[in-house]
């Protein structure tokens, strides 16, 4: 392990996924994707160090949470397009496969869009507020909307553990995305019910 060197982004190919919720086995799995290209390096990242495999990082975290995880392959030139672009396409369904489960429910495109629509919709209706500040309150629900559906595009919102699923200490922590999952489309499903039928009934519809 060594104090990790900055470098240029624009020296690399970079493609950002979706949040992931992920574990041990997963990394391990991921590391063998991006070997099976036959990288002539690859190293491991955090936001301070660079490490020369997956275990010398896993042995730093032994338990903990991992905060950033980077990883950086080398190809020779005469390959590195086609390289990079078999990698990526390995990656996908790997990165499908370990999406979060709760943030994947609530940043469904045709879902989240629709919710805030609809609650841009129910502000709009409020004929009791000035309509400069409906304008205002319109804007900062949007603003904060593409926010956060931006952060997820980018990772923003992923889990990734350095243990293995079963050492977790309780059925909640193992299971908790999975559930938090499904709150939300409950919470959601709910929510645009209420907001459907209250946009209904100002409109006179019934």
């Amino acid at each position: 392990m060594k104090r990790r060197s900055r470098f240029s982004w624009a020296q690399i190919t970079h493609c950002n996924f979706h949040s992931i919720y992920i574990f041990r086995p997963g990394l391990e799995e991921l590391v063998d994707i991006i070997q099976q290209e036959e990288p002539a390096t690859l190293q491991v990242y955090d936001a301070d160090y660079e490490y020369e495999s997956l275990t010398e990082f896993l042995d730093k975290y032994d338990g903990k949470d991992i905060a950033t995880i980077a990883f950086l392959a080398t190809f020779p030139d005469s390959v590195l397009i086609t390289k990079t672009l078999g990698l990526l396409t390995r990656l996908k369904p790997f990165f499908s496969a370990h999406r979060r489960a709760s943030t994947g429910v609530l940043f469904s495109p045709f879902p989240f869009w629709a919710g805030v629509f609809l609650l841009v919709g129910l502000v709009s209706v409020f004929s009791w507020v000035p309509i400069g500040v409906r304008i205002v309150i319109d804007f900062a629900l949007f603003i904060i909307a593409l926010s956060l559906f931006t952060n997820d595009a980018i990772g923003r919102f992923s889990r990734i553990f350095s243990t293995n699923r079963h050492e977790q200490e309780s059925f909640w922590f193992r299971n908790k995305d999975v559930l938090l999952a499904g709150l939300i489309s409950a919470v959601i499903g709910a929510s645009l019910s209420f907001i459907v039928a209250y946009l209904l009934f100002r409109g006179g519809i019934y």
